[in-house]
């Protein structure tokens, strides 16, 4: 009988420059906005997918069977480049 490992689910806090190094290194990666539908109109980081923290949060990413779950801060502590409407 086979035993399948599964890794350990991860939920931490990183700085803006461990994501955007994080995000230049890899393709495979989901970039959640939590914020309203008019803050994502506003400013956003180019790429990333709405969906409002009141539908969903960290711990239950982890319990879908999201691995790896990063919190990077506000759009405010983002110093690279964003997009709006």
């Amino acid at each position: 009988m086979k035993t399948e490992i599964i890794p350990e689910a991860v939920y931490r806090k990183i700085t803006a420059e461990e994501a955007h190094y994080l995000m230049a290194s890899s393709e495979n990666y989901i970039l959640l906005d939590v914020r309203t539908e008019e803050e994502y109109k506003e400013q956003r980081i180019e790429d990333t997918v709405l969906l409002p923290d009141y539908e969903i949060a960290a711990n239950e990413l982890i319990g879908m069977g999201y691995n790896n779950v990063y919190d990077f801060g506000g759009i405010i502590d983002w110093p690279y480049e964003t997009i709006n409407d």
